[in-house]
């Protein structure tokens, strides 16, 4: 819901308008927006700025200035507490217009109510941190290729030891986490794959900074364009450096690794799921 307000008078003051002398005019959707009725509700900026959340207010009163003294465009988000106490976020789009001299000689806006949005926001920003916790307890991260970039979770860029944050890598600058005997190797798999428009599922190592080896398993869902090749891959890595400590791993070549002997030298178990009866 959104409505409309605007004062019924301005007086100067050296920001070019004195908020405490104004009288607002709400349209009936801000009423209904604060939950007050036209009739005994007295419209003013004081009256406005009780409602405000005490959390959000110093807030709130430093945007407005800025915009008085600035004399632009604001668009400001903040929370409200109704009369019965209900909490609501709402946000407030302000224009100011001004004479010829350049001062304010009106104030409209308007503000809407958008409590949904944001507890929608909100819920979303729980889920992705439940799911972050989630994959680095399990130490599984995942990962997205789609028009040439590569994006990752924090967890998927924990496993390769790069930095967390930026969510996209070139796959250049992935390659340098790899072993570096085994990034054509791994090419040559890759390939291999593609040729037979199938999905990536196989192990790897890659070297850590203490000078070890971590095993990690990767699996992808990739999606094929008419010409054969690549369109979009979504896949996880998981990192199963202790299950190999704890289980001697039992290898299983595939046309691929028996073709590829620098493959097989590195150990690598790799499976390339067959395409059809």
């Amino acid at each position: 819901m959104t409505g409309c307000w605007k004062p019924s008078s301005v007086a100067s003051r050296s920001l070019g308008v004195d908020l405490d002398e104004q009288k607002l005019t709400w349209s009936d959707e801000v009423y209904q927006i604060f939950n007050v009725s036209p009739i005994d509700f007295v419209v003013s900026v004081e009256a406005f700025e009780s409602f405000i959340h005490p959390d959000d207010k110093e807030d709130f009163l430093r945007h407005r200035a800025q915009m008085l003294e600035e004399k632009q465009f604001a668009s400001i988000d903040h929370r409200i507490v109704l009369a019965d106490g209900q909490v609501r976020h709402v946000q407030e789009r302000t224009q100011l217009i001004l004479g010829e001299d350049g001062k304010v000689v009106r104030v409209m806006g308007t503000v809407q109510d958008i409590t949904e949005r944001k507890e929608a926001e909100e819920k979303l920003r729980k889920n992705e941190a439940l799911l972050s916790e989630a994959q680095r307890l399990g130490h599984v991260g995942h990962w997205e290729w789609a028009d040439g970039q590569l994006t990752g979770s924090d967890e998927f860029f924990r496993i390769f030891g790069l930095p967390v944050g930026d969510y996209h890598i070139s796959l250049q600058d992935l390659g340098k986490a790899l072993n570096p005997g085994m990034v054509e190797p791994m090419r040559i798999l890759d390939r291999a794959i593609f040729e037979k428009r199938t999905d990536m599922n196989y192990e790897f190592s890659i070297p850590t900074l203490e000078g070890g080896k971590r095993w990690l398993h990767q699996y992808a869902k990739i999606t094929y364009a008419e010409t054969g090749r690549p369109q979009y891959m979504l896949g996880i890595i998981r990192d199963i450096t202790d299950f190999k400590r704890l289980k001697k791993p039992r290898y299983e070549e595939t046309t691929c690794c028996r073709k590829c002997s620098k493959w097989r030298a590195f150990k690598v178990g790799c499976s390339i799921p067959k395409r059809g009866p």
